[in-house]
């Protein structure tokens, strides 16, 4: 079944409508944003209201929460296989999320 979807996709890729590839690859990348964006936003709005209440996080479970991040994405990436559900998030949510835990780890390193 998809064996005979890619081909007909590079087909179309190769004669008349390379427009609407290149259009398509630019709203991957402008999703890939948004989701990257999301899951940045969303781990800084956590972490201002676990300040607001004085929790903390050490740098031992950030680093940790880093590296879960990080392996999410490269199991996103790598995986020949779609992952569908209701929790499965993107390799750019997950991207921007170790972003996120980052800068809050460099941020408490900063203020020691």
């Amino acid at each position: 079944m998809f064996s005979a979807i890619i081909p007909l996709k590079m087909k179309l890729c190769d004669n008349h409508t390379e427009h609407f590839c290149q259009s398509e690859m630019s709203m991957s990348i402008q999703e890939t944003e948004l989701e990257y964006q999301a899951g940045y936003t969303g781990v800084m709005r956590f972490a201002k209201q676990a300040r607001a209440r004085g929790w903390r996080l050490s740098d031992r479970q950030l680093v940790h929460e880093i590296i879960q991040r990080e392996r999410a994405a490269q199991i996103r990436e790598r995986s020949s296989l779609p992952i569908v559900g209701p929790g499965v998030r993107s390799s750019a949510w997950n991207r921007g999320q170790a972003d996120a835990l980052r800068t809050i780890l460099r941020e408490q390193r900063e203020k020691r």
